[in-house]
């Protein structure tokens, strides 16, 4: 599959340190195959502070044994998810910047012919302070 198929992205994220809430959304985009790499594009909307809404488009690399996370928009990020593996790069937002740090305890990705589905589990650090472990599970499906 070298063509852009449409997809619906589901991406559902807890943050169980902090709340047992699920923040759930979704959005519309395209997935390519390119050996045995994935690529999902999608416009975002996160939600921010005062009801605002910080919008951009997510490339989302899904490799069989790791995955990025590409940002531009509002949010200006590269997150890099390798198991076992400590990763920083800086994180640019309409405050300002700041170095992010991840550690991946866990990556999971399973192909099914008309789905994929990830998981991720976390920790991040903002600027060397620890902000909580994230977890983070997508669902992309075909369109039609």
């Amino acid at each position: 599959m070298r063509e852009k198929v449409p997809v619906v992205v589901t991406i559902r994220g807890a943050q169980p340190q902090m709340s047992e809430e699920i923040i759930e959304t979704r959005a519309a985009g395209t997935l390519t195959k390119v050996g045995t790499t994935y690529v999902v594009e999608y416009e975002e909307n996160l939600p921010a502070e005062n009801g605002k809404v910080l919008a951009g488009r997510a490339t989302m690399m899904l490799h069989p044994d790791h995955a990025t996370l590409m940002r531009t928009g509002a949010i200006v990020c590269e997150m890099a998810f390798y198991p076992s593996e400590v990763r920083t790069a800086p994180y640019q937002n309409p405050v300002g910047t700041m170095e992010m740090r991840i550690q991946t305890k866990e990556y999971e990705m399973t192909a099914l012919e008309e789905e994929l589905s990830v998981r991720i589990r976390y920790d991040l650090w903002f600027d060397e302070i620890y902000i909580c472990e994230h977890i983070l599970h997508m669902q992309i499906k075909a369109i039609g």
